[in-house]
C-alpha cells in the first residue's frame, strides 16, 4: 500500500513537468509552413501561421521578416478570395483583396532594399489593383491615385 503512495505522489509531482508551453512558433518555421499550408489551397492554416510571424518580437527576427509574413497574408487573402463564388459573396471577395492591397502596403512600408521579396511584393500589389479595378468599373467606385 505504501508503495503505491509512492508511485502516485512521483507522479504527481512529476506531471508539472508535462505541461503544455505557449510560445511562439520560430518565424522560419513559420513562413515555411505557411507557404506550405499556401500551396495545399488550405488558406486559413497559412494565415494562422504568416500571422505568429506578426508576433514575434522585431528584434529577435530577422530584418524585413514582417513584410515577407504581410506578403504571405497578402496572397493568401487574394487566393481565399478565388475561392468565394457567386453573387452572394460579393462584399466577401471585395473585402479580402482590399485586405490584400492593405497587407502588401505594409510589406511595402517594412522594405528597404531586400531585393528578393520586391518580386513577390510587386505582383501582389499589381494582382490586388487589378482585382480592384474590376470592382470600380462594376459600382463605379473609385481608387483615386493608383497608377496601373
Amino acid at each position: 500500500m505504501k508503495m503505491l503512495q509512492y508511485i502516485l505522489l512521483i507522479l504527481l509531482f512529476s506531471c508539472e513537468a508535462l505541461q503544455e508551453i505557449e510560445e511562439n512558433l520560430p518565424y522560419e518555421f513559420s513562413i515555411t509552413e505557411g507557404w506550405i499550408h499556401f500551396e495545399h489551397g488550405e488558406y486559413d492554416d497559412a494565415e494562422v501561421m504568416f500571422s505568429n510571424v506578426l508576433d514575434i518580437n522585431i528584434d529577435v527576427i530577422p530584418k524585413n521578416s514582417y513584410s515577407e509574413a504581410y506578403i504571405g497574408l497578402g496572397w493568401t487573402d487574394l487566393y481565399k478570395a478565388n475561392t468565394l463564388w457567386g453573387t452572394g459573396n460579393y462584399d466577401s471577395r471585395k473585402g479580402l483583396r482590399e485586405s490584400a492591397k492593405t497587407k502588401f502596403s505594409n510589406a511595402q512600408n517594412g522594405i528597404s532594399s531586400f531585393l528578393d521579396l520586391k518580386p513577390d511584393l510587386n505582383a501582389g500589389l499589381a494582382y490586388a489593383y487589378s482585382s480592384l479595378v474590376l470592382y470600380e468599373d462594376f459600382t463605379g467606385v473609385s481608387y483615386d491615385g493608383v497608377i496601373l
